[in-house]
């Protein structure tokens, strides 16, 4: 169900990798900031366009997908809880623009940190097992 959002994530972010090689020549400096659940009104609403989304479905692809949306629907206010204040995206944005030589990225949050980390030494089949879980994603339907 989330598949759009992460997909627009990633293609900033390569991007962003484009374009930092792009512009050095002229010493512009590319910077991308990647923070997890931020309290914005993409959480604060995400009740609300979840069940403006299941609407718009057919009945078809509502009973197709009627696992995968209940287990989104019970995974919203726990990520929306987990949202971090906007601060800590803010002093990173800071912290990149006062840099003399500001890194490539700027991992906001623990859980961002965490979530990087244990991605880049965990097992594809397992990662995706948990993050299935965390997200509600039925193992069968």
């Amino acid at each position: 169900m989330f598949a759009r959002y992460n997909a627009s994530k990633s293609a900033l972010e390569r991007m962003a990798d484009a374009m930092r090689m792009e512009l050095a020549p002229w010493g512009i400096r590319v910077v991308l900031i990647e923070p997890a659940q931020t309290d914005t009104d993409l959480w604060r609403k995400a009740e609300e366009t979840f069940d403006e989304t299941v609407a718009a479905m057919s009945p078809h692809h509502r009973e197709l997908y009627a696992k995968h949306l209940e287990g989104t629907r019970k995974s919203i206010p726990r990520a929306a809880r987990m949202a971090a204040p906007v601060d800590g995206v803010a002093k990173a944005i800071e912290k990149a623009l006062t840099a003399t030589r500001p890194r490539a990225r700027y991992v906001v949050g623990a859980n961002a940190r965490a979530q990087a980390a244990l991605a880049a030494i965990t097992p594809t089949s397992l990662l995706d097992r948990v993050l299935s879980m965390g997200l509600g994603v039925p193992r069968r339907t």
